[in-house]
């Protein structure tokens, strides 16, 4: 008796698997081939690199305050000076000691807020571009009449593929991202030559090395 119940568990779960209408999308490529989502990683780019300058040049003041300090120091031990003057010396030293302090006191915390305001900023626009793909991914399954749509880019824990095959034939990938792209396949077309162009140049660095 209960193997005739679960025979007949599994076939019905079957059949109405079955009857279920399916559709499959990429949402990686879908994500990364909207043009909002290459312009927020422009802009996410260009505050970096903002940021970077701004590192770059606290660090170069760090190194000229820490050298002009190591020479205040040498200064305030030479026996070439008077007594005063090696006084001087040491305040001096002490006063850049006191800078040395302060100026890494502001990098790592310039470090920190910077890493975390980028961060927000990358997990604010994604979640917003995601609820936009959502939106349409919605309106075309509804159009089509399908119940289900499933992410074929989607993995387990384990870096398994949920979706291990699908024949492709009601894959809604294309048509979703023409419509997100809609008067905006310029912008994408220009940034995948783009990508591939630096692709191309990493690979040409590469072999030289």
């Amino acid at each position: 008796m209960k193997k005739l119940l679960i025979i007949l568990s599994i076939f019905v779960f079957a059949a109405s698997a079955t009857a279920q209408n399916t559709a499959t999308i990429n949402m990686d490529q879908t994500f990364l081939k909207y043009y909002k989502t290459i312009n927020a990683e422009k802009r996410l780019k260009k505050q970096l690199r903002l940021m970077e300058d701004r590192a770059v040049q606290m660090e170069k003041k760090h190194k000229a305050t820490v050298a002009a300090y190591e020479k205040l120091i040498t200064e305030s031990a030479s026996v070439l000076l008077s007594e005063a003057a090696r006084k001087t010396k040491k305040e001096e030293a002490e006063s850049k000691g006191a800078e040395i302090r302060m100026l890494e006191k502001t990098m790592r915390s310039f470090n920190k807020d910077a890493r975390g305001q980028l961060s927000q900023q990358h997990n604010q626009s994604r979640q917003v571009i995601l609820e936009e793909i959502k939106k349409v991914i919605e309106m075309v399954a509804k159009n089509k009449n399908f119940d289900i749509v499933l992410d074929t880019s989607g993995k387990t824990s384990n870096l398994i593929p949920t979706i291990v095959y699908s024949k492709g034939n009601n894959d809604l990938t294309d048509e979703v991202i023409a419509i997100l792209n809609k008067g905006h396949e310029k912008e994408v077309e220009e940034w995948e030559k783009e990508k591939a162009a630096r692709i191309t140049e990493k690979k040409k660095a590469a072999e030289k090395k």
